[in-house]
């Protein structure tokens, strides 16, 4: 069983695009948290050099 015929049979493209969604959705969240808390934002500035 490969990963295109999991893909293929377990999502159509409402599901795809649902958790696309969610998906940007946390993302934006944790971005929005990142910009708007500067200790929060020195953590990760420490974890992550780059």
């Amino acid at each position: 069983m490969t990963l295109s015929y999991l893909t293929l049979t377990s999502f159509d493209n409402g599901d795809i695009m649902r958790l696309l969604d969610l998906f940007m959705n946390i993302w934006l969240a944790c971005l929005t948290f990142y910009l708007l808390n500067p200790a929060f934002k020195a953590a990760v500035d420490l974890l992550l050099p780059f």
